[in-house]
């Protein structure tokens, strides 16, 4: 079993600068707390939260790669309950021990007093889960945070956006849909809840609803309201590499400030054996 550092970034909506400390600071609790609870961390791991605008980021040292195996001991039911006059399983003891998952022969099962009567005891190891695995059940449980505070605040578009994006990435698109729908409508379809709406549904498939969308942004691009770097991520979540090309280059001749994260975000990743792409990240210093 090793351990390294662990980086997790949430990009998000533009977040009200007053509030990046706490949020920051909640946004690395609740990693850590995952962690610890399922012991991908030691005693000496440390925790440092980051925030930015549209980015909360956690930072955790000493992660191992999979979590220790672990011993478990349970009580199940009274030998009386659990097995017949022949000691064979009876049905009660069966359906709890499908209840938990369990495949063990009920003649393998240990006994013990409590004091009144003899018990069946369940005894075991849980096999450590991998980090990967263990992070899915951690985004699963930001997500639930993400949606309860949409539940809270309607009007939050930030709980909608964030949500929709980590529906999207667990590969829900439905309920990702939804939620860009209704920050869509919330924000009264500023360009930054439409391209995330746009680039949903071209991840869904659903090509024909995404290329209105699409084309009402390219539009509106000259406003300057408009992220080009977004333009092309949904030109490339429906396959148009050459065209999102296009806009990654206008995007660095117009100083798109989200294409500081081009070297790293998961979403241009189709576009790097370009060397185009390899070009306008040499000409922003993030060569190599």
């Amino acid at each position: 079993m090793s351990s390294a550092s662990l980086l997790i970034e949430l990009h998000t909506e533009e977040l009200p600068p007053k509030a990046l400390p706490a949020l920051a600071d909640a946004f690395a609790a609740g990693i850590e707390r995952g962690l610890r609870a399922k012991n991908f961390l030691s005693p000496a791991s440390a925790v440092t939260s980051y925030g930015s605008p549209r980015r909360l980021a956690v930072h955790v040292t000493q992660v191992v790669d999979a979590a220790p195996d672990r011993p478990f001991r349970q009580r199940l039911l009274p030998v009386a309950v659990g097995l017949d006059k022949l000691g064979n399983a009876t049905g009660a003891l069966l359906k709890k021990l499908t209840s938990l998952g369990a495949t063990i022969d009920p003649a393998t099962l240990k006994r013990e007093s409590d004091g009144k009567q003899d018990v069946l005891v369940y005894e075991g190891v849980h096999g450590g889960v991998s980090l990967a695995m263990g992070l899915q059940a951690i985004l699963d449980e930001a997500i639930a945070q993400l949606r309860a505070t949409a539940e809270m605040e309607p009007s939050f578009l930030p709980a909608h956006s964030d949500l929709g994006r980590a529906l999207a990435q667990r590969g829900d698109y439905d309920e990702a849909i939804q939620e860009f729908q209704t920050a869509t409508r919330v924000a009264g379809g500023h360009p930054k809840a439409s391209a995330g709406l746009a680039h949903v549904l071209a991840l869904a498939g659903r090509h024909d609803e995404a290329r209105p969308i699409l084309a009402d942004l390219e539009s509106r691009a000259a406003t300057g309201l408009v992220s080009l770097n977004g333009i092309a991520v949904v030109h490339i979540a429906l396959g148009e590499l050459e065209a999102a090309m296009t806009w990654i280059e206008r995007a660095f001749q117009e100083r798109d400030r989200a294409l500081v994260w081009a070297k790293v975000h998961p979403r241009l990743d189709p576009l790097r054996p370009d060397p185009r792409f390899q070009a306008v990240l040499a000409r922003m210093g993030l060569a190599g």
